[in-house]
């Protein structure tokens, strides 16, 4: 293994100083905008422990013009309330002093290669080895592990089975599961539904469009992105294939379901896993905060063992808005 040509305690300075004059930058082009649910969230700031989400609930029916008499309301209005809770995050890493040697080999041949003509985002006079360590290594496994929990985390989880990252808050999926389980996803916006197959995938979708068109009220013509896994989206676009001779359907928005309407385009979340469930979110209805003020990126170097640890700290939350603005699929067994 060749030497490295920097030593751990430069390298642990350097990391802290761009930590600390990047710090926003880490925050939102390396973090939040790489989280895959976020461009489908309201993002609510400065929330430290928990919030109520209010949504408004209009009903009635509109008055007749020239009505005389005393003002005389015939329409009701009532907040939907369902609480943001944002939990504490965190992440250690830890390289040992060959790692770094290796990992500056690696990072010497990036900027090489963008001096003759490669990606001018690693010309080294713009992308520091600091830089690589936290874009290229440090950032990713800590989006990764944030980006699970943001989809399939359950906070109350017992299940000794589960990673501990899934268990650090509630996240999209368990928060429509737990919705169900309360009675408050029911009605026409609980889709029955089956395991998806080969053969059955387009009509298992088509229902989210019955759903839809049978809702009266605020819902109707209002966009809603359905959310699958990419196997079932794998399986729903070889049915389209199938039943419109070769023809994918896919547009710049995502997958158009069959004979679906414009408002419901379909987007593979590859965080869903293998899951079955399908869920169509009403936009503005996701909920997501980041208290920036409890997010931390530091080095920390032990001359004793000859490494250098990363330790991250964050919090994060993420709450439906009105589970009366989702469809979602439900039968037994269900993921």
């Amino acid at each position: 293994m060749p030497e490295s040509t920097i030593t751990l305690a430069q390298l642990s300075e350097n990391l802290a100083e761009r930590a600390t004059s990047n710090r926003e930058v880490i925050i939102d082009r390396l973090f939040l905008d790489r989280l895959e649910l976020m461009p489908f969230c309201q993002e609510v700031p400065t929330v430290i422990d928990e919030q109520p989400i209010l949504n408004p609930n209009v009903s009635g029916s509109l008055t007749q013009r020239g009505r005389t008499g005393e003002f005389n309301p015939n329409g009701t209005f009532s907040f939907v309330d369902e609480t943001l809770k944002v939990r504490a995050f965190k992440a250690d890493l830890l390289f040992k002093e060959d790692q770094i040697a290796g990992l500056e080999q690696t990072y010497l041949g990036m900027t090489t290669a963008a001096k003759r003509g490669g990606n001018a985002l690693y010309d080294p006079s713009n992308f520091s080895f600091s830089d690589y360590i936290i874009e290229k290594l440090a950032m990713p496994k800590i989006l990764q592990e944030a980006n699970q929990a943001m989809i399939l985390g359950d906070y109350e989880s017992t299940d000794v089975a589960v990673p501990a990252h899934l268990k650090t808050m509630d996240g999209f999926l368990t928060l429509v599961r737990k919705a169900i389980a309360a009675g408050k996803i029911s009605g026409t916006n609980l889709i029955a539904g089956a395991a998806f197959t080969s053969s059955n995938a387009a009509s298992e979708l088509k229902k989210f469009e019955n759903a839809y068109v049978a809702m009266a009220g605020e819902l109707f013509g209002k966009r809603m992105p359905v959310f699958c896994s990419p196997s079932v989206h794998m399986l729903y676009r070889d049915r389209y294939r199938i039943d419109n001779s070769g023809q994918q359907g896919i547009n710049k928005d995502g997958v158009q379901l069959v004979n679906m309407r414009e408002e419901l385009p379909i987007y593979p979340i590859a965080g869903m896993g293998a899951s079955n469930r399908v869920v169509a979110l009403a936009e503005g209805n996701l909920f997501m905060s980041f208290d920036r003020s409890r997010f931390k990126l530091e080095p920390h170097y032990d001359v004793r063992t000859r490494s250098l640890a990363f330790v991250c700290d964050w919090a994060m939350g993420l709450q439906i808005g009105s589970p009366q603005q989702i469809f979602a699929n439900n039968y037994t067994g269900i993921s």
